[in-house]
């Protein structure tokens, strides 16, 4: 079976790049920690983790996606809220029904299931503020075509 991790992260970015907006302006999508140069909030992969699901006659794999919502606050100013509406529209992306799950047919798998299996808010204080942190963590049945 093929370790359809890299296919999963693709189908998250092509839905996630562009689609989701705060105060106007789009919110970056990253597969890593983005250096100080970029503008908070923003949208980070986090991991995938494959366990395998196959069986005699079908390959499958459970793929557990965590990605973080990030924003930036000075001193004590702002709170949950922003990440919160972030969170909320990128849940209604990727957590849909079966007409709405990521295409992945293109690339030989697809998705049989999409839950939010958890979602948790960690602050952290920096040089001259706070970070606001939502990670959530969604899980897919994917099989192999």
């Amino acid at each position: 079976m093929k370790d359809p991790a890299d296919i999963l992260q693709k189908g998250y970015f092509s839905t996630l790049n562009g689609s989701i907006t705060q105060d106007g302006d789009a919110v970056g999508v990253y597969d890593h920690v983005p250096d100080g140069t970029v503008s908070y909030p923003y949208i980070r992969f986090v991991n995938c983790i494959t366990v395998d699901d196959g069986n005699k006659s079908d390959d499958g794999a459970i793929c557990t996606m965590t990605i973080s919502v990030v924003s930036k606050f000075a001193n004590n100013f702002g709170g949950k809220l922003k990440v919160n509406q972030i969170s909320d529209s990128v849940t209604q992306l990727i957590r849909t029904r079966p007409s709405g799950y990521i295409d992945l047919t293109s690339d030989g798998f697809t998705m049989l299931t999409s839950t939010l299996e958890n979602a948790t808010i960690n602050e952290y204080a920096v040089e001259g503020g706070r970070i606001v942190e939502k990670i959530l963590t969604f899980k897919h049945i994917i099989a192999e075509n």
